[in-house]
């Protein structure tokens, strides 16, 4: 086989596929009585191209896990597909910190106290891939 052409960037707006092997992270989080999981997918380059933020099966029960879960799962799709049509991750960072809702808490020496899952998020992304 001859050589392949080399990978343009995409337009704006246009799609940037991830390969089909890609390299991961997941991130766990604690805030009151829910764990949440990060999932970030990355492209060759180490920048990230998807995001799943999912509640752990250890959430209370009850009328508001499932609207905690169906908003992780919008926020996961808008978030990817941003990121796969040229949103830079600065982007959502910078509006996603000190987004104020509960659950709140402590998460960790890296995150410190989060006002949200959202501003959780956003201060593990900024710093693991925004360095």
């Amino acid at each position: 086989m001859g050589e392949s052409e080399p990978k343009s960037p995409p337009q704006r707006g246009e799609r940037e596929r991830l390969p089909d092997d890609r390299r991961g992270t997941t991130k766990r989080f604690r805030l009151g009585r829910y764990n949440f999981y990060a999932t970030v997918n990355c492209y060759e380059d180490d920048r990230p191209g998807e995001l799943f933020l999912r509640v752990g099966a250890s959430a209370p029960r009850g009328l508001g896990r499932p609207t905690v879960a169906g908003l992780c799962e919008a926020l996961s799709i808008a978030v990817s597909v941003g990121l796969q049509r040229g949103v830079p991750l600065e982007a959502y960072v910078e509006k996603f910190e000190r987004m104020r809702f509960e659950p709140d808490g402590a998460v960790g020496p890296v995150e410190g106290r989060a006002l949200s899952v959202v501003d959780a998020l956003a201060r593990w992304m900024r710093a693991r891939f925004l360095r």
